[in-house]
C-alpha cells in the first residue's frame, strides 16, 4: 500500500484538527466491518477506551466508521470522550491510519491496511479467521471471538489486548 505525500497530509490534519497534544499516543478506533457477524457492541469499544485512557491518560482518541454507520460513531465518541473523524474516501481513511501509533478495529479493510502501513493494531476477527485475515507478519495483536459472531468476544478481553500494545509500544525506544 502506497500513500502519496498529500494524502499522508491529510491523515495527520486530521489528528492535528482534533484537541490534544503532540505528546499523546493517538489511538484510533474503527468500528465498522461490513458484515454484521463482526459487529461489536458501542458498550464494549466504551470499556475498552475507558480501560486503555487509565493505562495511558495521555491518549487522544479517534474514531471513525464507514459513512453509514456515522451516527454510531459520534455516538460512541460521546460515549467514551473520543472525537468522530468522518473520512471522506477510503484512502482518506487509511491515510487517517497511517498516522496514527495504534488501531482498535475489527477485521476489515482498515486492519488489512494497518498490517501495510506497519501501524500496530488489536484486531477482532471471528472465530478460525485469525491464520487467513490476521496481521500477517504485522506489529499487533489478534483476537478471536469465541463462535461466529464478534459480540461473543468480551471486551475484557480486548481490553488487556491493547493495554499490552499500549505497554509495548511504551517500551519501544524513540
Amino acid at each position: 500500500l502506497h500513500l502519496g505525500a498529500d494524502e499522508l497530509a491529510v491523515g495527520e490534519l486530521h489528528w492535528q484538527q482534533l484537541p490534544g497534544s503532540a505528546e499523546d499516543v493517538r489511538l484510533l478506533v474503527n468500528i465498522s466491518a461490513g458484515k454484521t457477524a463482526r459487529y461489536w457492541e458501542l458498550e464494549s469499544y466504551a470499556h475498552v477506551v475507558a480501560t486503555a485512557r487509565a493505562l495511558v491518560p495521555a491518549l487522544r482518541v479517534a474514531i471513525m466508521s464507514a459513512p453509514h454507520e456515522r451516527a454510531r460513531g459520534e455516538t460512541l465518541a460521546a460515549m467514551c470522550g473520543g472525537h468522530y473523524v468522518h473520512t471522506h474516501t477510503l484512502r482518506d481513511a487509511f491515510a487517517f491510519v497511517a498516522a496514527t501509533d495504534v488501531l482498535f478495529t475489527p477485521d476489515t479493510s482498515i486492519a488489512h491496511a494497518a498490517a501495510a502501513l506497519r501501524v500496530p493494531t488489536v484486531d477482532m476477527l471471528l472465530a478460525g479467521k485469525a491464520s487467513q485475515w490476521g496481521l500477517y507478519n504485522a506489529p499487533g495483536i489478534v483476537l478471536e471471538s469465541p463462535d461466529d459472531l464478534l459480540t461473543s468476544l468480551a471486551a475484557q478481553q480486548a481490553a488487556d489486548a491493547l493495554g499490552d500494545l499500549l505497554r509495548q509500544l511504551a517500551e519501544e525506544p524513540t
